[in-house]
């Protein structure tokens, strides 16, 4: 079942967290949609897309979102990225598949809308939702402040920062310390590359070493960075979801957890 969401106070997040040793960390957020959009809209050009559910479906409900607030009258576009298993990810016959393509589905039926999943590169999703391209975005993403300006965020998941190495690297990972001076590759512009980068300039800014950032534009060139030998860690972010994806084998989050929408959204 998907949570019941309310407004919280503005810019407050109820959970945190705890990833890499000394280091609170939000909680993950997504699924997120602007209501009321330029009069002038773009589309984005893509190469990929999935509707999930037909027209048909919806024609004995009431959509909850009408025309007017939609950027393609009759359906809700949601950009997803799909490089991270078990979270979205393509499959042997290109479908799209995993758990945020699951909860996609099972937003559509609530609101009575056909959803259609755009695929793009993470850090393009931002911007295609500021440009009124898209309706929303569909993915894990860390709560900061100046995301929760330019959209509304709907906490789902608790999600945290992990390190990766390689089995065979006989590197050892404790604290955030040990990060410094070795080379990570890291999801360009992502909540984890802006953490390293802190975690690096302090460290200069004390006389100490800085950590290699090598970035990436998919969870999976980052995976396959590290395996290749191009780096000594990789960074990504994992999170533990709802009941509804238990098939995956996830551990749920309370069922009495309170969930709110996080942050003022836009102006």
């Amino acid at each position: 079942m998907l949570p019941a969401v309310s407004r919280g106070p503005a810019g407050c997040i109820q959970e945190t967290s705890r990833g890499i040793p000394g280091e609170e960390l939000h909680r993950s957020l997504a699924s997120y949609w602007r209501y009321h959009m330029v009069s002038t809209l773009l589309r984005l050009g893509v190469t990929a897309a999935l509707v999930l559910a037909s027209t048909a479906v919806h024609a004995a409900c009431t959509p909850a979102i009408t025309d007017d607030n939609l950027i393609v009258p009759g359906k809700l576009q949601l950009s997803i990225n799909p490089t991270n298993p078990p979270q979205q990810f393509v499959d042997k016959d290109g479908q799209l598949q995993g758990l945020n393509v699951e909860l996609a589905a099972e937003l559509g039926k609530r609101l009575c809308l056909p959803i259609e999943l755009v695929r793009m590169d993470f850090p393009a999703m931002i911007p295609a939702l500021g440009a009124a391209r898209i309706d929303g975005v569909n993915t894990g993403m860390f709560w900061t402040e100046e995301r929760s300006k330019l959209m509304y965020m709907v906490p789902y998941a608790v999600q945290a920062i992990s390190v990766v190495v390689a089995p065979d690297s006989g590197t050892k990972i404790a604290t955030e310390n040990d990060l410094i001076g070795k080379s990570s590759a890291v999801e360009v512009s992502s909540y984890q590359m802006n953490w390293l980068k802190k975690l690096s300039d302090a460290s200069v800014a004390k006389g100490g070493a800085a950590v290699e950032m090598r970035t990436f534009p998919t969870a999976t060139n980052v995976v396959s960075a590290l395996l290749a030998g191009q780096v000594d860690n990789a960074m990504r972010a994992d999170g533990f979801y709802q009941a509804l994806f238990d098939k995956f084998g996830l551990t749920a989050m309370p069922a009495d957890q309170p969930l709110a929408i996080a942050g003022p959204g836009p102006a």
